[in-house]
Parts: C-alpha cells; structure tokens; sequence
C-alpha cells in the first residue's frame, strides 16, 4: 500500500505549517512510494538493533531482534519487496524455531500474517487452528503444565501486535479470570476465545450474548465487552449487531452509578470505538464518539486522566481513518475544558503519577485538531510531547509512558519518510532505556516490540488496514 504524505495523516500537520516539530521549515513532499517506504525500513533495521542491544541483555537478545525483523518483514512486505521479507522471515524462523512451541507458534503467526500480505490478501481474520493447537491446553493438564505459560505468553503476544490482531482485541488473562467468575456466563468466555473456527465461534457467541439478556447491568457490560473483543472472528454482520447494542447499554451503565459498572462501561465504550474504526463505519463510530464525550465530561477522581487518554486516543483514531474532520471539529467543542490543558513541559511535569497520561491525552488532542483542520495548534502539542518523551520526569516511567513512546512512534512514522525517518531514529538514540520486568521477558520484551511494530505499521500502512 503506497502510503500518503499529505490528506489526514497525523503529525504532518507540524511539517505543513513549517515548525517541524522544532525542526526548519519543509515544503509538502511529493507523493511517497512503497520503494521509498522500503528503503526507509530498511535503513532502520540497524538502528532498531543496536536500540534492543542497549537496552535487552545477551541472554534474550537475539529472540528480540529476530521479532523485530519478523515485524519489519510485514512492512517490507506490505512496502512491495516480497524477496527481502522472506530474507528476514527465514533468518528470525531459523532463531526462533530453536526455541519452545511458544517461539515456534509466535512466529508461525508472523509467518501467516506476512504470507497473506505477499498474496495479495488482507492481513487479517482468524489463525487457522492447527497453528496454535501446541499452545492451547486442553483442560486436561496438571496446574503447571508448561503449555499454560506457552498459552499465556502467545495470548500476550497477540494482546499488544495488530500485525498479528489487527481487528480482534484478546485478553490474555481470560483463560484464568473466566473460571474464577462468581458469573457462569462469564465463565463461557474464556473457551469461546479460544474457538477459531467462524462457524462455531459465532453460534456459541450469540448464545452468550443472549444469555446475558437477563443478567445485571454490570454483567452485560462485561460479556457484551469481551464479545466485542472477539466479535470480528464472526464477520462483519454480528459486529455491526453488537456495536449497534453499545450506546442504550453504555448509557445504562452510567446511570447506574457504581464505579465497577462505570469502569466497565469505559472498557466496552474503548473497544467498540477501536472496532468501529477498524470497520470504517462512519454511522457506528458517531454513536460511540458521543457516549465517549459523556464519559470525559463526567470523569472525576485519580483515575480521570487515564480515563480520558484512553477515549481520546481511539477517538483520534476514528477520525483520522475515517476522515471526519466535522466530527473531530465537534469533539473538540463538546470537551472543552476536560481535556488536559498542559501548555509547555514544565506544567506537564507538575501533573505528578499521571503526566504520561497527559501527555498521551494531549498527543491525541493534537491528532484531533488536525484532523479538524487546526494545524498550528496541533503542532504546537506535538512539539511539547516531543520534548517530554525525549526528556521524562526521572523516576520509574511506568506502562502510561510506553504507551506514549508508542504512540508517539506511531505519529512520527506518519511524517514524511525523510523526517519520520529522522524522528524514529532520534527516539531510539535518546529515548530513556525501556526496562521488561513482564514474565514474557523470558521469550520477547513486550514494550520495545510495541514501540518498533507502531512505526514500522505507520511508515508501511499508514496505521490504517
């Protein structure tokens, strides 16, 4: 897919109006090609590399560098170099399939997801079963059987890629808080998740559903939430069906007071608007931006900011891949006042635990302007992101600040190639070391792989597929 330079692609915006990011003024670049794209990945595999090598000791080093090309092998191949993709797909699969099933299943579906973009099909729906049959249990095994931590460590895996989910949003604690419910029905979730195949996914789907209808507002929070995580593996009509339900039941929830309903309620709101999004279903999005508006306007207490950077972020996302720059418009107006308001670093540095939250509420503000048609009060955002990301708060960083490197990863990549090249190599040169104390460490540095696959999707696709 040939990426765009200019139309609603966020961050842009900065190099239009000529501040670039801090940076000297750059004319609009002429159309970008996949062979630009090309070059662009493959001049950042060295940098990516000696960035894991900084941070990940020897022991893991080389599994880590080998899920980092498996992720460059995407973009190569979405970029139009099937030769060089199958070059790295074979050097990561000879590393990684010395390893355990874990290893094995993990790239087995890179392998799936790279081979599809090489035929030309749409890199998405579910795994064929036969490849994670090694790391799904049966229910038989004793209570450490090694395949549960294979179970969980490929479950984790999927959890943070959208190059191996792209639509789908799966729970990797599912196999474990399904059978401690006090709720039966919930309990059906965790073997539904499991289930590859459409067919049977999508009839034991609408039992569980249905099911659900007589249950308390908090339980059909719950279930309708966990449905949407998995409904695209049952196609597009029984997503639209369950997005349709969101809206009467969000609004449900809220009036129903009681902050684990209204937590919920967050949760199901947040995934549908990335489901609507994935969708590109204008009339299912507008519904869903206006109950996450509802909640902004109502969020109060400690958690309120990350509440806030969470619904912002997708909503951003919708209006960027959907175009809907009177929506994004209207947004802007309807949480007047609730956003963070944070106008430089200093003041960001004095929202204490949740100035990455912050921040990443403001990133997605910025993203939202342009979307709006504000381009110089998106850049001047962007330019105080950037400076907090390449020079944190000292102290522990925490998963909000990740995120944010993410995502700020994401709308670098979107820049023009030869700046977002620029922006993603100043990031891995200056950003602060990313620690993994995750017990995924043993096999993959969950943060780093997020912070490299958000680039490498918004240099070779734009982030949107």
């Amino acid at each position: 897919m040939p990426r765009l330079a200019l139309g609603p692609v966020f961050a842009a915006t900065c190099i239009l109006v000529g501040s670039s990011w801090g940076g000297s003024a750059a004319a609009p670049p002429p159309a970008e090609n996949p062979a630009q794209t090309a070059s662009a990945l493959r001049q950042l595999r060295k940098p990516i590399h000696e960035w894991l090598a900084r941070d990940i000791g020897v022991k893991t080093r080389a599994e880590n560098r080998a899920y980092a090309d498996l992720i460059l092998a995407f973009g190569l191949a979405r970029s139009g170099e099937p030769d060089e993709a199958k070059a790295l797909l074979r050097e990561a699969a000879a590393v990684l399939g010395r390893g355990d099933p874990a290893h094995q299943c993990l790239v087995a579906l890179y392998r799936h997801r790279i081979e599809q973009v090489l035929v030309g099909k749409p890199p998405t729906g579910p795994f064929p079963a036969d490849l994670l049959a090694g790391v799904t249990p049966t229910g038989d095994e004793r209570a450490n059987a090694p395949i549960k931590r294979h179970h969980y460590i490929v479950l984790r895996a999927r959890e943070v890629s959208r190059i191996l989910e792209p639509l789908e949003q799966v729970d990797p604690y599912l196999p474990w808080t399904s059978t401690g419910t006090d709720e039966p029905i919930l309990g059906k979730l965790g073997a539904l998740q499991d289930e590859q195949d459409p067919e049977r996914f999508g009839r034991g789907a609408r039992i569980i559903l249905k099911e659900s209808g007589s249950g308390s507002v908090e339980t059909r929070v719950r279930v309708t939430a966990g449905l949407i995580r998995l409904a695209p593996r049952a196609g597009e009509p029984f997503c639209v069906e369950l997005l349709k339900l969101v809206p009467a039941l969000a609004r449900t929830g809220r009036e129903a007071g009681g902050q684990a309903v209204r937590d919920g309620v967050l949760t199901l709101v947040e995934q549908a608007l990335a489901l609507a999004t994935s969708l590109k279903k204008p009339e299912l999005l507008k519904p869903l931006v206006a109950e996450a508006v509802a909640l902004i306007r109502t969020e109060r207490g400690g958690v309120a900011v990350s509440a806030v950077a969470r619904l912002t972020v997708r909503c951003e996302r919708g209006f960027r891949v959907q175009g809907l720059r009177t929506e994004a418009a209207a947004f802007l107006t309807d949480t007047a006042g609730k956003l963070p308001t944070a106008a430089d670093v200093a003041t960001l540095r004095t929202a204490g635990e949740s100035w990455a939250d912050a921040a990443r509420a403001r990133l997605a503000e910025a993203g939202v302007r342009q979307a709006a048609g504000q381009d110089a009060e998106a850049a001047k955002i962007c330019a105080v992101v950037r400076e907090i990301v390449l020079d944190p708060p000292a102290g522990p960083l925490g998963s909000s600040y990740y995120r944010l490197l993410a995502e700020y990863s994401s709308a670098c990549g979107r820049l023009p190639l030869a700046e977002a090249k620029k922006r993603l190599e100043e990031i891995l040169v200056k950003s602060a070391r990313v620690p993994d104390t995750f017990t995924t460490a043993t096999h993959y540095s969950r943060y780093h792989l997020m912070i490299v696959e958000a680039a490498v999707l918004a240099l070779s696709a734009g982030d949107d597929f």
